[in-house]
C-alpha cells in the first residue's frame, strides 16, 4: 500500500516551517525548515533501461565520488531560509558544467536569483518550493552567477552574523532566528528584488528539462528489476553528467544526530539508517510520526560499507556485518553538520521512507493549470531529479529590424554560447540560433534593397 499523508498547502507550510539550532564545535548550526515540495508527478519519466552493463560497456564501480574534483561547489549554509530547493538546483547546475568540462572552475550559479526572479504559485521562497520546477525555469531562462552584484547569499549571511540570543528578535537576525511561517515571510522581504538583475548582459547557464527514473512500491510488485535498473541509470548519469538533485523525507533521528550516525563503531562508514535509535545505539523501527518535513539535496556519488546487524534488525548480532549500499549527499546545513557538510544515505530497502530510490505517494494540494485553481490530488514525491548541462553565454539583442512591408518585428533576444555540451538538444538549439540569424540577415538585406529600389525610381510628381 502506498504511504498517504493528507496535507494541504497551508498546513504543509505550518507544519514544516519551524527551525532549530545547535552548537557544534563552537559553530552555531541552524537546522532550517524542511519544506521542499518534491512533487515529480509532471516530470518526464525514463524507465526503459538495462539493469546490467551492455555489450562493450564497463561494469559500474562499487564506489564513485565527485568530491575528488576540487572544483565541486563548496558546502553552503542556508541558515533559516527554507531554500534547499534553490540551493540544490543552483549548486547542482554549477557542478554539471564542471563535470562536463565546459568550465575550468565552478561558476557558482546563483540560488538567490531563483529566490528573487522565479515567479510561480509554488515558489514561496524561504517558505519552500519545488526543485524540479526550478530546474525547468533554469532550462527556459537560464541562471546567472553569484559574480553579479547582489546575486550572492550575503543578504542572508550578513543577517545571520553575530546574532546573540538577546538580539534574536531584531530584523538583522532573522536569517538565524526566524521560525514559523510568519517569520519566514518576513525573511522573504530581505531577498533582493529581481529588478536589479534584469536588463543586464550577464552570462547565463542553461540546462535541459528535468527528468527522473520513476520507481514506486506498486511498480516493484510487478517489475522488481526496475529498482536495480533505475539505480544503474542514475549512476551512469551521475558519472557522465555530474551530480543530481535528490528529495527525501526528514525524520527526527536524522536531524537531531547532527549528522553523526557511527554508533561507536557499529556503523563506521557513518551511513544514515532510518531504523536506528542513535541515542541508545540500537535498532528501532522508524516512527513515522516524527517526520520533520521534506528536504532537497545534491547527490555526488555512491558506495557501500559494512554495518553491524545490531543496527539493521531486531536482536541482530553486533559481530555480524551486512554490506549496505549508500548515496553520498551534499547537504546545505553548513560544514559543521555530518562529514564536513556531507552525509551518506542508505539505499532502499535498508531505508524505506527516508531514501531516494523510490517515490512516495501522498495526497496534497496542487495547482490545476487548466482551471487555474487549487485542488486535492495524489502526487509522487521524492526521488532523484536529473538534467543535463546544455550551454552558457551572454545575451545579445537584435531590435527593430523591419520586414519588406515595413512591419516592426520587435525585439529578438538570443544567447551567444560561450560553452556548449554536445547533446542533441544543444545542437538543435545551436542550429535554431544560426537559422534565426540567417533569416534576420536576409530580412535586413531585402529591406535595404527594397529601400534602394524605391529611391531609384522617380516619383509621379517628377
Amino acid at each position: 500500500m502506498p504511504i498517504r499523508i493528507q496535507t494541504s498547502f497551508d498546513e504543509y507550510s505550518r507544519l514544516f516551517s519551524a527551525a532549530t539550532s545547535y552548537e557544534i564545535n563552537g559553530e552555531t548550526v541552524v537546522f532550517p525548515p524542511c519544506n521542499a515540495r518534491n512533487d515529480n508527478t509532471n516530470v518526464e519519466s525514463r524507465h526503459r533501461v538495462r539493469a546490467q552493463a551492455g555489450p562493450g560497456e564497463k561494469p559500474l564501480p562499487t564506489a564513485f565520488d565527485w568530491r575528488k574534483n576540487r572544483n565541486l561547489h563548496p558546502v553552503i549554509n542556508q541558515y533559516n531560509c527554507g531554500c534547499c530547493w534553490a540551493v540544490s538546483t543552483a549548486t547542482c547546475t554549477s557542478d554539471k558544467f564542471v563535470a562536463a568540462g565546459l568550465v575550468p572552475f565552478n561558476p557558482m550559479v546563483s540560488y538567490t536569483y531563483l529566490l528573487a526572479c522565479w515567479k510561480n504559485f509554488i515558489n514561496t521562497r524561504c517558505n519552500g518550493s519545488n526543485p524540479a520546477l526550478a530546474v525547468r525555469y533554469a532550462s527556459d531562462y537560464g541562471l546567472i552567477t553569484e559574480s553579479v552584484p547582489g546575486a550572492d547569499y550575503s543578504w542572508c549571511l550578513d543577517l545571520a552574523k553575530n546574532c546573540s540570543k538577546k538580539e534574536a528578535a531584531e530584523p538583522r537576525c532573522l536569517c538565524a532566528t526566524a521560525s514559523g511561517t510568519d517569520g519566514l515571510i518576513r525573511l522573504n522581504e530581505f531577498i533582493p528584488s529581481c529588478a536589479r538583475f534584469q536588463n543586464r548582459q550577464d552570462v547565463r547557464f542553461f540546462v535541459s528539462k528535468p527528468y527522473w527514473y520513476k520507481v514506486t512500491k506498486e511498480i516493484l510488485q510487478t517489475e522488481p528489476a526496475r529498482l536495480l535498473a533505475g539505480r544503474t541509470y542514475i549512476k551512469k548519469h551521475l558519472m557522465r553528467y555530474g551530480p543530481v538533485v535528490g528529495g527525501y523525507d526528514v525524520y527526527r533521528n536524522h536531524q537531531n544526530t547532527r549528522g553523526i550516525f557511527a554508533c561507536d563503531g557499529l556503523n563506521p562508514a557513518n551511513i544514515y539508517l532510518e531504523d536506528v535509535n542513535y541515542l541508545q545505539r540500537r535498532h528501532e523501527p522508524l516512527d513515522l510520526s516524527t517526520k520533520v518535513g521534506s528536504h532537497a539535496v545534491v547527490i555526488v556519488g555512491w558506495g557501500e560499507a559494512a554495518v553491524s546487524d545490531a543496527l539493521l534488525r531486531p536482536n541482530g548480532s553486533a559481530a555480524t556485518k551486512t554490506t549496505v549500499p549508500y548515496w553520498i549527499v551534499r547537504n546545505s546545513w553548513g560544514t559543521a553538520y555530518g562529514e564536513q557538510g556531507y552525509f551518506k544515505m542508505a539505499m532502499y530497502p535498508f531505508n524505506r521512507y527516508s531514501q531516494f530510490d523510490l517515490s512516495v505517494t501522498i495526497v496534497s494540494t496542487v495547482f490545476d493549470d487548466k482551471t487555474r485553481t487549487y485542488k486535492t490530488a495524489t502526487v509522487l514525491t521524492g526521488g532523484i531529479v536529473m538534467f543535463d548541462p546544455v550551454e552558457y553565454g551572454t545575451k545579445r539583442t537584435i531590435a527593430n529590424y523591419r520586414t519588406p512591408i515595413d512591419k516592426d518585428i520587435g525585439t529578438l533576444e538570443f544567447y551567444r554560447p560561450a560553452g556548449r555540451f554536445t547533446t542533441a538538444g544543444s545542437c538543435f538549439v545551436g542550429l535554431l540560433s544560426i537559422a534565426t540569424i540567417l533569416v534576420l540577415i536576409l530580412v535586413l538585406v531585402h529591406s535595404v534593397k527594397r529601400s534602394q529600389d524605391r529611391q531609384s525610381f522617380p516619383s509621379e510628381k517628377d
